[in-house]
């Protein structure tokens, strides 16, 4: 057949995604993890990525996203190590502690750029402040140069930012995530 349905592409899209996740972020232990999606898009890379591991456990919780408190009481009830709430269309991601306390941008964005071995990331004016106090602690605490760099807000806004330093992570407030 020389035109695929649209249903075809689609799945060879989440497969080729899913494999790019996996192979991008493995986890050394088990990880049981509570998410909260109400795009069936996101929902189903999550389930596919939990289908072709053994090391991650993915619990979907029926919670609406704009009820944090309900979330992390379902994440102490369910005994996740964490749990991650996605927006409507998936571009945002809210991380919450095994505690099931709400985990800020910045924290997330340091932790990635620690983890994948990144020396700079640019952040939103917003998260500045607090982020230029979590890069100098971690530079005495962790003997680690990081360089941030400030953008306006906005994606486009941060995305520039990273090309023009050749940056790898960005971030914002708002909990959107960037990758090179």
């Amino acid at each position: 057949m020389l035109f695929r349905s649209k249903i075809d592409k689609e799945k060879d899209y989440v497969d080729r995604y899913v494999s790019f996740m996996i192979k991008k972020f493995s986890v050394s232990k088990k990880l049981n993890v509570a998410f909260v999606a109400h795009s069936s898009s996101v929902a189903d890379i999550l389930e596919n990525i939990t289908e072709k591991t053994q090391r991650l456990t993915v619990n979907r919780l029926d919670v609406p996203d704009d009820q944090l408190k309900e979330i992390g009481l379902c994440i102490i009830k369910e005994k996740s190590d964490i749990g991650v709430v996605f927006d409507i269309d998936g571009d945002r991601a809210m991380f919450i502690d095994d505690k099931g306390r709400v985990v800020r941008a910045e924290y997330i964005c340091q932790l990635l750029a620690i983890c994948f071995g990144y020396n700079s990331f640019v952040c939103d004016t917003i998260s500045q402040f607090l982020s230029s106090i979590l890069v100098s602690n971690l530079e005495k605490n962790n003997s680690m140069k990081m360089k941030l760099y400030s953008s306006k807000v906005g994606g486009v806004f941060v995305s520039k930012k990273m090309i023009k330093y050749d940056v790898d992570i960005g971030f914002e407030y708002s909990n959107h995530y960037y990758f090179k």
